[in-house]
């Protein structure tokens, strides 16, 4: 039951409820074909590597339409690097393959690509949400953040691949010459620990500040001065768009959608990606 299942909720929208363990049910498929026949479900839409398994799975023999959109893929870990190529040789068996930039066109398979069936359809965020709400030097202040210093704020989940540890690095390095910036990592995951572990040996607690996820995310990006985004993979930012909405000036590495949205130079930095030194030298 997260977010969005509690907005279907509250909204009404009818829905089947497939609770999610770490192994595979494999009652989900016929559960799923069931709710299919049952409510004449023309067209399944599914979203990441399970539910494009169950999704094919429950649609092989009810006549139905299968799409899907890939938003790129993490491959931290064997498993991952697995699933996520077992999800590109899946999708070429759907009727559709959405994709959020033109980057991840060239990771489908090459039937997929040349049969008609993939198309871009980007990211995009509606501007009237991200309008400021005057709640920026309150939140600096709830944070203990000089307001003589510079804020830089990294949001997003806390693991390996959006470079959390390697922002870390930087900012600490960035503090040699630099002593009126500050670092907010707004955001959960399984690098919180090291983080903080990291945060306490270097004696940073005074100018670091980890926040859990924020269900409204306004105020912070009015909190900070720039953003950072020092992802090792992406596939088309929503962060990136949402702080430029804030007109705030961007600092990216140099990897998947990110350079559709940063014109190095114009509307903000590029960098190499995963290098503490190049993150230091483009927030300098």
């Amino acid at each position: 039951r997260n977010e969005f299942a509690r907005a279907v909720v509250d909204a009404r929208i009818p829905f089947l409820e497939l609770p999610e363990t770490r192994r595979v049910d494999p009652r989900h498929p016929g559960m799923l074909r069931s709710y299919i026949d049952e409510h004449h479900i023309g067209l399944v839409h599914t979203h990441g590597y399970r539910a494009d398994v169950l999704g094919w799975l429950a649609t092989r023999r009810t006549g139905s339409a299968i799409v899907t959109t890939h938003h790129g893929w993490i491959r931290n870990t064997w498993r991952q690097k697995v699933f996520s190529y077992l999800a590109g040789r899946l999708s070429a068996g759907f009727d559709g393959v959405q994709v959020v930039a033109p980057h991840l066109l060239e990771e489908l398979p090459a039937i997929l690509r040349h049969s008609g069936r993939a198309e871009v359809v980007q990211n995009a965020i509606v501007l009237e949400d991200f309008q400021p709400v005057g709640a920026g030097s309150e939140r600096r202040r709830q944070m203990a953040v000089d307001d003589r210093h510079v804020l830089v704020g990294v949001v997003g989940r806390l693991s390996p691949e959006k470079g959390c540890l390697e922002m870390l690095d930087a900012f600490r390095d960035l503090r040699r010459t630099r002593t009126d910036v500050s670092l907010a990592y707004i955001g959960e995951g399984p690098l919180e620990p090291e983080l903080r572990g990291r945060i306490s040996a270097w004696d940073l607690e005074k100018w670091v500040k980890l926040l859990p996820h924020q269900r409204d995310v306004r105020p912070i990006y009015e909190a900070i001065d720039v953003l950072a985004c020092p992802s090792l993979t992406e596939g088309l930012s929503n962060v990136i768009m949402e702080a430029m909405a804030f007109g705030r000036p961007v600092l990216a590495t140099r990897v998947g959608g990110n350079a559709e949205l940063v014109v190095d130079g114009e509307t903000g930095l590029l960098v190499e990606a995963g290098s503490p030194s190049a993150l230091t030298r483009g927030l300098a």
